[in-house]
């Protein structure tokens, strides 16, 4: 095998979630929260997962992220930095891995980053 090329080698294309964060997320949506009506029907409490379990291994785009609301963006920085997600809800204690590529865009003239928001990304890009 030494001797093979690069593309002679068996690849394996394998499908890659995009999750976008759409402006106005709650904090339910984004982490995951108690499935109400599924939760009654079965007589015991069902997790519902938010946005940030789908985007795990794979793209998470927030467009305007400057607009988000503070307590949204603490909590997609906590998990980014974390590696995952921890929720407790209605004596529900749930834990599971978030380690997306994050891609965030915004608009200065909309408002600016916050400090603690750009202090985390690798690249900053003036377009």
């Amino acid at each position: 095998r030494k001797n093979e090329k690069v593309q002679d080698l068996e690849t394996e294309l394998v499908s890659t979630p995009f999750v976008q964060i759409p402006l106005g997320v709650t904090e339910d949506s984004l982490i995951g929260t108690v499935d109400l009506e599924r939760s009654l029907d079965a007589g015991s409490t069902i997790f519902s997962p938010g946005l940030l379990a789908r985007a795990h291994r794979g793209i998470l785009y927030v467009d305007e992220i400057n607009l988000l609301d503070d307590e949204v963006a603490d909590v997609l920085l906590k998990v980014l930095s974390d590696g995952y997600v921890e929720v407790e809800r209605e004596g529900l204690s749930v834990r599971y891995p978030c380690k997306p590529l994050i891609i965030a865009t915004y608009n200065p003239e909309e408002g600016e980053l916050r400090e603690h928001l750009l202090d985390r990304f690798a690249i900053g890009l003036s377009a």
